[in-house]
């Protein structure tokens, strides 16, 4: 599972757009997974690192797809309002209050579809955020007892003293690994919720 992590961003990253219905693909399926693959591990050191070292591609790649999303969308639009524009131009001398009225349409049209595009983005900016938000909690909680199998090392028991020095060494790098992208959950997630972790 360490190894689909890893494969996936890598896959991911090299996608350079997504059409605006497919943006959900982050915070409707790749996420989930994600979250879905560290707790029925229950909390497997490698998984836990893997993901660690790959959230911060994948939080970068599904703010910037959706981003392009919307911006490619909008372009979309505008040229189909121009084309729209450019042939209601040779209209008949007697509806000369037509085109006006018809401008002033489309001109609301793409003002509505442009708020639409910008609310479709806020929306996904939001679950992307929670999802990582979810994902970060989980794995801060590595080695700490809190849904991990490996909770109970913290107290070395007969043959369990090398285990509990393994979670707590990748305890401890995956905080690290975090640390270090720091200020790429700062970008994402902004600098007050960042420091809520």
């Amino acid at each position: 599972r360490a190894r689909a992590v890893e494969a996936l961003t890598e896959v991911l990253e090299s996608v350079q757009e997504l059409p605006l219905s497919d943006v959900p693909l982050f915070p409707e399926y790749i996420f989930p997974q994600i979250s879905s693959c560290m707790a029925s591990m229950g909390g497997e050191p490698v998984v836990m690192l893997a993901v660690a070292r790959n959230l911060e591609k994948l939080a970068i790649q599904a703010v910037r797809l959706a981003e392009v999303a919307v911006a490619s969308a909008k372009r979309r639009h505008d040229e189909e309002e121009r084309k729209r524009s450019e042939a209601a131009l040779p209209a008949p001398p007697r509806s000369s209050m037509q085109p006006a009225s018809s401008a002033a349409r489309m001109s609301e049209g793409s003002r509505d579809a442009q708020s639409s595009e910008v609310e479709a983005f806020d929306q996904q900016l939001k679950r992307i955020r929670e999802h990582i938000q979810g994902i970060l909690k989980g794995l801060l909680e590595t080695g700490t007892g809190h849904g991990s199998r490996y909770g109970h090392m913290h107290e070395p028991t007969a043959g369990g003293h090398e285990e509990s020095l393994v979670l707590s060494t990748i305890a401890r790098d995956v905080k690290v690994t975090l640390l270090r992208s720091l200020d790429v959950y700062v970008d994402v997630l902004g600098k007050e919720t960042t420091l809520t972790f």
